[in-house]
């Protein structure tokens, strides 16, 4: 958890809102089954959708 936190912060990005997308898309892929997507749940993914 604590890495996750940091990679955000060193990504630019704020470690609420990445944890609130990547547990929303979590949830969404492996219900999905979309498990071999799991590199969308990355910190600089999420820099990237400009939320």
């Amino acid at each position: 958890m604590y890495s996750l936190v940091e990679t955000a912060k060193e990504s630019g990005v704020d470690p609420y809102k990445y944890f609130v997308y990547a547990l929303t898309e979590a949830a969404k892929l492996s219900a999905a089954g979309n498990t071999d997507q799991i590199g969308k749940l990355t910190p600089n993914y999420f820099k990237n959708l400009n939320f």
